[in-house]
């Protein structure tokens, strides 16, 4: 798997955590016990569209968006603003 926006590779995850080659082609560990993999989704708004006129108020956040800086944002910080808005 690779990371265009980075320019690095991962190359393996071990017990140590994630071995990832960097484009200068230096293999490195990226130490850690938990490893979590998160990717750029394609837009889902399937929920959003069913729940449209059935509830008081909805929100579409995160990847649902079109907005291709949602992933920055996250979607969580998004949630929470949200949240903090109502």
């Amino acid at each position: 798997m690779a990371s265009p926006r980075f320019g690095i590779k991962y190359e393996e995850i071990t017990d140590k955590g994630v071995w990832i080659r960097t484009k200068e082609g230096e293999r490195k560990l990226i130490e850690g016990d938990t490893v979590m993999i998160i990717e750029k989704d394609e837009k889902n708004d399937d929920l959003y569209k069913a729940l449209q006129g059935k509830v008081p108020e909805l929100y579409l956040i995160g990847d649902a968006q079109e907005d291709e800086n949602a992933w920055f944002d996250g979607a969580v910080h998004q949630g929470a603003r949200t949240a903090i808005g109502l």
